[in-house]
């Protein structure tokens, strides 16, 4: 009977005992975690202070109310058309297409006497007429090659041609044109003028683009 009561009160002491532990064990994660958790928001925060962040560029154009173009109402949205409709077109700088692989369409170098010879030329070569009264003196064995060459080609005809940008010297003008035919038959070809006279040229050569 005493060794029962003995037992008993083991028992209780070691469960009063465990129990403790226990708690305590419990209190002190409890106290590790706030701890963890309060070390990595200072750190975070000390971090966030250190960045240096950099100033926007040109941020201010964000809220910048942009202006309209001369003669536009600056209330209306604006389009090439308005330019035109603005009558200050010769305030702007004009913008000329490009031909990939071919020469930009810009002909504002081109003085109007080789411009007129280079179409009149090509409209001639296009409907196949004659077009030996376009050559230089001398140089007619150009015309000949060349002619030589559409035959050897296959070419008799074309449906349409393009003028691009010329390079202008003194001494000559070289400009590339691009004859069409149909949808997907094109035929590039560089044209050399002279002037034989002040504002009248002729052609002193005539190249397949690529033999040159």
């Amino acid at each position: 009977m005493l060794v029962l009561k003995k037992l008993s009160f083991c028992i209780k002491h070691l469960s009063i005992f465990s129990l403790v532990c226990i708690l305590a064990s419990c209190s002190h994660n409890s106290s590790e975690s706030d701890f963890d958790m309060n070390t990595l928001r200072k750190e975070s925060d000390q971090l966030s202070s250190e960045i240096k962040w950099e100033q926007d560029i040109e941020s201010s154009i964000l809220l910048k109310k942009i202006s309209g173009a001369d003669g536009f109402v600056k209330s209306l949205a604006g389009n090439p058309q308005f330019v035109f409709a603005s009558g200050a077109e010769a305030d702007y700088e004009p913008i000329y297409p490009q031909i990939e692989g071919f020469a930009s369409l810009d002909m504002s170098n081109c003085p109007e006497g080789a411009k007129r010879i280079l179409d009149d030329f090509c409209n001639s070569t296009a409907s196949a007429r004659n077009t030996e009264s376009y050559m230089a003196s001398g140089c007619m064995y150009s015309l000949v090659l060349f002619k030589y060459d559409l035959k050897n080609l296959g070419y008799t005809t074309f449906d349409s041609y393009i003028l691009g940008e010329p390079f202008v010297s003194p001494e000559i003008l070289q400009c590339p044109v691009r004859f069409i035919k149909g949808d997907d038959v094109i035929l590039d070809v560089l044209i050399y003028l002279k002037e034989d006279s002040p504002g009248f040229y002729k052609i002193h050569n005539i190249a397949l683009k690529g033999e040159i």
